[in-house]
């Protein structure tokens, strides 16, 4: 059991050039999933694609709440314990974790790679070029679909990094989920998240859950999907995967072709709501509710009639 040599992440070239001798000399891959839940769509897509294009057979590790992600991968296998107990206080950044070296990261999955298989030179841990650029984006299976008509709700709340941040307030937040509870009462508001994620919000509201922090998976996000009347949240990984479940979806950011146009990959209806880089933290627009229930009033109604 090896590793294929190194690829530079910056430099196209060479990852296009392990991408062919993986695609020419392996026929059983790896892939670990330890990234940013973003960069864990990206590596589905390409795990997609290799599965429709390729005869490679795939393997991922990742954790158990991101499963549902890799349904069309060979074998999908726990990332082991041992790696939580090393790594957990470093933050998840593309594909690898901020301050861990993806010679260590290699170094330590090594240890663990099925027999015959090989972690691919253009991936290893970067922000792999090959993993954006050959991808094949399909809505994910529903396995348990939700009755419960519903409107989710992303409360994003992630340590900042690099002195940058994208968390909106939490009292937005508190006045958006209750303003929908009202504008809403036959839909029940359900806030998600990881706890190391997003603002856990307790709101004594008959209509409103609060499933921050709670044993959810990305499969139940997914099961809410199709009793989903809309999703709203800032910039994050959630709303790409209720986008591509075909749901209407509501983001507050500053960049705006990327979250309309570049990963919103089935083009689903999305409202959009733009601000500077630098004004999450001070953001608390009224205007900005009012529009989002306008949009969830004509978009996510006519979307939910499409669907009957």
């Amino acid at each position: 059991m090896h590793i294929i040599k190194d690829a530079y992440s910056k430099d196209i070239t060479q990852q296009i050039f392990w991408f062919y001798i993986t695609m020419i000399l392996k026929k059983k891959l790896v892939f670990v999933d330890i990234g940013e839940l973003g960069w864990s769509l990206y590596l589905s897509g390409h795990v997609n694609w290799l599965k429709k294009n390729t005869n490679k057979k795939i393997a991922v590790f990742t954790s158990r709440h991101r499963k549902a992600l890799f349904e069309n991968a060979d074998e999908v296998k726990d990332i082991p314990d041992e790696f939580y107990r090393k790594y957990s206080q470093y933050s998840q950044v593309s594909f690898g974790l901020d301050g861990v070296g993806r010679e260590e990261l290699k170094r330590f999955f090594r240890h663990y790679l099925p027999e015959g298989r090989f972690i691919p030179g253009y991936f290893e841990f970067c922000c792999s070029w090959i993993c954006r650029a050959m991808t094949l984006f399909t809505p994910y299976k529903v396995k348990n679909k939700s009755i419960v008509g519903n409107i989710l709700v992303f409360p994003r709340c992630r340590i900042p990094m690099r002195n940058w941040s994208r968390n909106l307030p939490l009292g937005f937040y508190q006045e958006l989920i209750a303003t929908l509870c009202n504008e809403f009462p036959d839909r029940t508001v359900i806030a998600m998240g990881s706890k190391e994620g997003a603002y856990s919000i307790d709101l004594p509201i008959q209509n409103y859950r609060n499933f921050v922090g709670k044993d959810t998976t990305i499969q139940d996000l997914i099961d809410f999907c199709p009793a989903c009347l809309g999703a709203v949240g800032g910039a994050s990984a959630p709303p790409k995967i209720t986008l591509l479940q075909g749901v209407p979806t509501y983001v507050i950011g500053h960049e705006k072709e990327r979250v309309i146009i570049k990963e919103n990959w089935l083009h689903t209806k999305v409202g959009f709501w733009e601000i500077p880089s630098n004004g999450y933290e001070t953001f608390n627009d009224k205007d900005c509710i009012i529009d989002i229930v306008r949009f969830l009033k004509s978009e996510g109604y006519i979307n939910m009639k499409n669907r009957q």
